[in-house]
C-alpha cells in the first residue's frame, strides 16, 4: 500500500475487489506475508498504478 494509507483503506479495497470480482478476496500488505513464501509471492506480483483521472 502507499504510504499514508491505513486499515480503513485496506478494508475498502477488499470490499471493492470482492464486489468487482464477485468472490471473496484476501488482501495483505507486504509486511503481512509469511516470510517463507514472501519472495515467491512478490516475484509473481503485478504492480499497477492508479488509472489517471478522466480529462474534461
Amino acid at each position: 500500500m502507499e504510504p499514508g494509507r491505513d486499515v480503513v483503506d485496506l478494508g475498502g479495497l477488499v470490499m471493492d475487489l470482492s464486489e468487482l470480482l464477485g468472490v471473496e478476496v484476501d488482501v495483505l500488505t507486504e509486511a503481512g506475508l509469511n516470510p517463507r513464501v514472501r519472495d515467491r509471492f512478490l516475484a509473481e506480483a503485478v504492480l499497477e498504478s492508479p488509472a489517471p483521472a478522466p480529462r474534461r
